[in-house]
């Protein structure tokens, strides 16, 4: 059985990708950045990220990028009720 984690108060296994943003470094699902496309092309593809330990924000905040991790949450959360069809 994995272990879950809570994280800000959402709930996460396996976390495996680290993502730095000005001086603070986030642990991450990987499912959770898949559900951007933008993310599962970067992780997935032939980009440098992909094959990075911690990937390197560095054109926008903290705050900013805890906004879109926040609705990276939300929109994983949908995709699992509506699986679920809760």
């Amino acid at each position: 059985m994995q272990n879950i984690l809570i994280d800000n108060g959402n709930y996460t296994q396996s976390k495996n990708i680290k993502i730095k943003v000005e001086d603070s470094v986030y642990s991450v699902d990987r499912c959770t950045l898949q559900v951007s496309d933008f993310f599962n092309v970067m992780l997935n593809g032939k980009y440098m990220e992909s094959r990075q330990d911690v990937i390197i924000i560095d054109d926008i905040t903290k705050k900013e990028w805890e906004n879109i991790l926040e609705l990276l949450y939300l929109i994983m959360r949908k995709h699992i009720l509506h699986s679920v069809r809760i």
